[in-house]
């Protein structure tokens, strides 16, 4: 175990080390400001392709992170042979093979309070996330409306260099959009007309300023609309009517001037992905704790705790536990339900044998109705908690005049799709509004977390036992966290590899797909010259609809192939006993009189009784490296 903690330690300084060097380097940017500085500014296509990479590799990273610290938990959980027959000596049982918070009880104090830091320290690690912004060109300007001999008017070439001319259909297809990027300014030109002073109209139009983060009210591009031959509502519901207004493109009159063309100011595009300092000090204080405990663990938690079945077995066949003398059928049930059969009253009464049964247990038997309950009871919700969530946000995207939600690119920004109720007050400092808006974002990646550790728990409590039914039916050797001769190296968190590859992936797949379902989302404004008008307009939670449909389904079949456990059952019949460390000791009381038991092949069964005359015939089951039989049902062991 010592050996995997320093693997998970090593990881832990590595990632302390990056996140040390990137919170040294954001201030040193030059766009760094109130916390936060611009990574990468360019292209678009280029920022959404770092977004994912960004992404996918703070999923990794907070995967293992996660990981690491349940395998040191469940480590730090694991009692010793010392604390097991203390507890056994009072009538206690212990869990074996799993993270277990009952066995904090009987541990030593340093050990409790160690778990007690790393599994706070594990609540932030989500947070790893850069805030996206939206392009810093995507403000529209309508910059004024002109005459046909006004324009170009005193523009200089060089100005007028950058404009292009498009046709009216080309100039509404262009802006005509909740987020436009590159093009800046545009000119409308219209008709000649005779006599009268020529006219010019300057406006502005900012996307922050049409995201009513107090009514939700979401009225982008509404200059387009205002056309003297649309209904007066058509302004107000733009998006929902841009496509009636396509059909009367030669008729086209904004602000009631008939349109010839326009022209657009072409910019480049200038679309930046941020990073937060205060978010990357709070990884790295929570990096600091889990390498610190990490590195005690290695070097300086004493003992030898009995982290897996097979250290269990191991040491009760080294040195059986006289508590559970003469109980070789002792099952997990027949110590929690009433009346127990363990502890006995005083270790000298002489146990009543127990029946042997034909009894295939099923795979969900592993694990108590409390485990089952608590795992399935905050799955369950919060798959209901993300439909709710996901119902909320479609019709808040109907509302804002989309007909087809699905129409908003996987994990693509539109302002259509912004969570105005989960936005951050203007009031609040800049820093503290993003930081808040990446918290909140992230809350989902928090809820997932718990799920997460639960469903390992659960798992590696069913193929515990399905290991330990599995010695009923071969001959094979213990697998140990210190192998010795035969013996075999333990898998990491207890979980045969066929199982943990795709448990984990599965986990990381949901984990990315709700980091792009809901992120955080700042839109600043910026003048037509791409000055900063202020800082901060709205600090808030982007949507995407696909990713969270996809992650419902992916955490449907994952709950589903949980339930699954409920029809499949175990080949024998072999008492189950979970994690129940009083009935492992019980199977283990082997009497062949060979030493070092432990170290060769092993196999559970009945072992040869001789009759005696007189008396009723008792067998009795063990591990054991000599040969042996199946119980037979109906007769005493």
């Amino acid at each position: 175990w010592r050996v995997g903690a320093s693997y998970f330690a090593l990881g832990a300084l590595i990632s302390l080390v990056l996140h040390i060097v990137l919170a040294v380097w954001i201030p040193t940017l030059d766009s760094f400001h109130n916390g936060v500085g611009v990574v990468s500014s360019g292209s678009c296509r280029t920022a959404g392709i770092y977004s994912t990479l960004i992404r996918v590799g703070t999923t990794a990273v907070s995967t293992l992170l996660i990981g690491g610290s349940n395998y040191c938990m469940q480590c730090l959980t694991a009692p010793t042979r010392k604390d097991l027959q203390k507890a056994h000596d009072k009538g206690i049982w212990l869990d074996v093979g799993v993270q277990s918070i009952r066995n904090l009880r009987t541990i030593k104090g340093y050990r409790s309070f160690l778990w007690l830091l790393i599994t706070i320290s594990s609540i932030p690690i989500h947070l790893l996330n850069f805030t996206e912004e939206l392009p810093r060109n995507a403000t529209e300007y309508l910059n004024s409306i002109k005459k046909a001999q006004d324009w170009p008017g005193s523009a200089s070439e060089s100005d007028i260099g950058k404009f292009k001319r498009l046709s009216v259909e080309e100039c509404i297809d262009a802006y005509a959009k909740p987020v436009v990027s590159g093009r800046r300014t545009v000119i409308i030109t219209t008709a000649n007309e005779t006599g009268g002073e020529p006219f010019a109209f300057g406006y502005e139009y900012f996307v922050g300023r049409y995201i009513n983060t107090t009514t939700s009210a979401y009225r982008p591009y509404e200059w387009i609309c205002y056309d003297f031959q649309l209904p007066y509502e058509y302004a107000f519901s733009c998006y929902r009517f841009i496509h009636n207004l396509t059909e009367q493109r030669g008729q086209w009159a904004p602000w009631f001037l008939p349109a010839m063309y326009c022209h657009s100011e072409i910019v480049e595009e200038d679309c930046a992905l941020n990073a937060s300092q205060p978010i990357m000090i709070a990884i790295i204080l929570c990096n600091s704790i889990k390498l610190i405990i990490m590195t005690t663990m290695v070097f300086w938690v004493k003992g030898w705790p009995i982290i897996t079945l097979g250290d269990a077995i191991q040491s009760f066949l080294n040195e059986p536990d006289p508590t559970t003398e003469g109980l070789c059928l002792l099952s997990k049930a027949a110590v929690t339900d009433q009346p127990a059969l363990w502890p006995k009253i005083e270790l000298t009464d002489e146990p009543d044998p127990i029946m042997a049964r034909r009894r295939r247990y099923r795979w969900s038997d592993a694990a108590s109705s409390r485990r089952w309950f608590y795992t399935l009871a905050i799955f369950g919700v919060s798959l209901m908690g993300m439909i709710i969530f996901f119902g909320l946000i479609i019709d808040l995207i109907k509302n804002n005049d989309i007909v087809n939600p699905f129409s908003i690119g996987f994990g693509s920004v539109d302002t259509a799709a912004v969570m105005t109720y989960l936005s951050i007050p203007t009031s609040t400092k800049h820093r503290y509004r993003i930081l808040a808006a990446v918290v909140v974002a992230n809350l989902p990646q928090m809820i997932f977390s718990v799920i997460t550790f639960s469903l390992n728990n659960l798992l590696t409590v069913i193929y515990t036992a399905q290991e330990w039914e599995g010695f009923s039916r071969y001959r094979k050797t213990l697998r140990v966290s210190e192998p010795k001769g035969e013996q075999r190296s333990t898998y990491f968190l207890q979980l045969p590899y066929r199982i943990a590859v795709p448990f984990h992936v599965a986990t990381g797949v949901i984990s990315w797909l709700l980091s792009n379902s809901v992120f955080p989302l700042v839109i600043s404004s910026y003048d037509s010259l791409g000055r900063a008008m202020t800082d901060v307009d709205v600090a808030a939670c982007g949507f995407s609809p696909w990713p969270m449909v996809l992650a419902i389904v992916v955490g449907v079949v994952l709950m589903a192939g949980v339930c699954s456990f409920f029809v499949l059952r175990f080949v024998s019949t072999m008492p189950m006993v979970g994690t129940c460390s009083a009935a492992i000791s019980a199977a283990c009381h082997h009497d062949d009189g060979q030493e070092e038991v432990s170290l060769k092949p092993v196999k559970w069964g009945a072992v040869f009784v001789p009759e005696t005359e007189g008396q009723e015939w008792v067998g009795h089951c063990c591990f054991t490296s000599s040969l042996v039989k199946r119980p037979k049902p109906g007769r005493f062991y």
